[in-house]
């Protein structure tokens, strides 16, 4: 069999060779540098194939026909940048690193490439896509004009999570890879002692919270590494003295009154207390008040700190209680006596009451009040009607007749009051004109007690309405043995 393929490429087998006759001989072109394949012509199975067979009924001659080839370009990009670290492979034949030149024959064929491939330390490059004249499944066209094929990859970094005692992180899984500005979701959880403290980042990434054991990390351009750091959780204890009051703690929005209160070193919580409080075991009356904590500090609410080590906080309360203070009624405690003040400092409220920090002792003053004293106001018969004071010993009476011939008696020094109520707006009205003396006769603790008031023939001339004065006189008792 004769094969020809002239200077512009080469056949194989070569040219010249003895078969067996009804054989099949596979035959293949090869192009020469800068040139094609086009087609066969002779007794060939596929003229237009690079490799084919020929039948050896009889002698052949088969010649392989080359013509220029156009240049073709294969290139990648990495984040819009050229690069030299993009495999890619043409009519699935070996990768080859781009950017690399191809003398394709016309027609049909493909390109593809491993949508992930590897960068340097800690970075990795994702296919994004190819260029517009790279069909579905990878097919490209190849005309009599040079061409591009162009390859884009964007580059992701990697993220590594720490180990840390004390608890773990739950996401994202340690090694993984992402895009510059992606945003992550990174949760640490504590064991059981302990406390999430901080995010310890290395890296370009940015975090939205490092305080927070859930937050959002932003990728930079760079390998990253983050790494929760836990705390061992510290028992704060608050106590009462006396024990079985209330106390609590406030961290964060968050109250607990069980105690210890485990809470993270570097915590500033704040621990308080009522400053009046009351036990149930205790009875009504009895009650607690507060009067410092351990620090001398005398309020109620009390910032701290929270160290690495257990502490206790006491609070300190004085017990007091609620006395009532009230004199006996008149009754009990003795005829014509009225409650005047209490011995301790209460003043004349009464009832009253005062806490009592210690044992106090209690007494009541009381003053004495005269009896009523009936004041007879006796005319010619003997049957006037009665006026009746309360007044006190040593008071002083004033009497007086007015233009209306109306007798008015008031008191006029130390204290007293009218039943009924005769006063200057109501006086009480007398016969002024019988020409006898008007006995007043008192009774004051038990002694008679008498007073004469003048007679009308004693008293200055009535006033008239025409000369509206006033005349007066007063009134003095002494003792006496009976009335005359």
């Amino acid at each position: 069999m004769d094969l020809a393929a002239g200077s512009l490429g080469t056949t194989t087998p070569p040219s010249g060779n003895y078969y067996n006759a009804g054989s099949s001989v596979p035959v293949t072109a090869n192009p020469g540098s800068g040139w094609a394949f086009q087609s066969w012509s002779g007794p060939v199975a596929a003229p237009s194939a690079t490799s084919t067979t020929v039948t050896m009924s009889a002698p052949r001659s088969v010649t392989a026909t080359f013509v220029r080839a156009p240049s073709i370009l294969f290139q990648s990009l990495v984040d819009g940048s050229a690069s030299t670290k993009i495999m890619v492979s043409v009519d699935g034949g070996t990768p080859k690193l781009t950017p690399f030149t191809l003398n394709l024959s016309a027609g049909p064929h493909t390109v593809s490439t491993v949508a992930t491939q590897p960068g340097n330390s800690g970075t990795q490059y994702v296919l994004t896509g190819w260029s517009a004249n790279v069909g579905n499944g990878g097919a490209i066209t190849i005309g009599g004009t040079a061409d591009t094929y162009t390859a884009s990859f964007a580059t992701q970094y990697q993220l590594t999570v720490g180990t840390a005692s004390g608890g773990s992180v739950t996401a994202p899984a340690s090694g993984g890879y992402y895009a510059s500005g992606a945003a992550v979701t990174i949760t640490a959880v504590p064991a059981a002692g302990y406390a999430f403290s901080s995010w310890s980042s290395t890296g370009p990434a940015t975090l939205a919270n490092s305080g927070n054991a859930s937050t959002t990390l932003t990728m930079g351009s760079g390998v990253q590494k983050i790494t929760p750091v836990f705390v061992a959780l510290s028992g704060i204890t608050v106590l009462t003295n006396p024990s079985g009051l209330k106390a609590q703690i406030t961290l964060n929005g968050i109250t607990q009154s069980t105690f210890p209160a485990n809470l993270a070193p570097g915590a500033a919580p704040t621990i308080s207390v009522a400053a009046t409080q009351t036990l149930a075991t205790d009875p009504a009356g009895v009650r607690y008040v507060f009067t410092g904590w351990e620090n001398s500090s005398t309020n109620p609410s009390r910032l701290i700190t929270v160290g690495t080590s257990a502490a206790t906080y006491t609070s300190s309360f004085a017990k007091q209680v609620l006395v009532t203070a009230q004199p006996l009624p008149s009754t009990t405690a003795g005829s014509g006596y009225t409650f005047s003040t209490f011995g301790v400092t209460l003043g004349t409220t009464n009832p009253a009451t005062f806490v009592a920090n210690a044992p106090t002792a209690l007494s009541a003053n009381f003053t004495q009040t005269a009896p009523p004293l009936v004041f007879g106001i006796l005319g010619a018969t003997d049957g006037g009607p009665a006026i009746q004071f309360n007044i006190s010993a040593g008071s002083k009476l004033q009497g007086s007749v007015n233009v209306t011939t109306k007798l008015v008696i008031t008191v006029v020094s130390g204290t007293g009051s009218v039943t009924p109520a005769y006063s200057n707006s109501t006086p009480f009205l007398i016969d002024a004109h019988t020409g006898v003396g008007y006995l007043v006769p008192l009774k004051v603790a038990g002694t008679v007690k008498k007073s004469r008031l003048p007679t009308l023939s004693q008293l200055p001339t009535k006033p008239t309405t025409s000369s509206p004065t006033r005349t007066c006189f007063r009134i003095h008792f002494h003792s006496c043995n009976r009335l005359p």
